[in-house]
């Protein structure tokens, strides 16, 4: 999976099937991934997307 910022949105590709999904909003900032959670930080606050990472079956 490849994550991103575009416009104001955080998404998710799956560069197999090119597919998108838009996971919330969010300002460009640094990620940091910690186990299956995506953390965000932005201007003021860190942010935690629990469970953000899929596993691939």
């Amino acid at each position: 999976m490849v994550y991103a910022v575009t416009g104001r949105y955080l998404v998710r590709m799956n560069p197999g099937t090119m597919q998108f999904e838009r996971l919330c909003e969010a300002s460009p900032g640094r990620m940091a991934f910690v186990g299956n959670d995506l953390y965000l930080t932005g201007h003021v606050e860190l942010r935690r997307l629990p469970d953000a990472v899929r596993v691939q079956e």
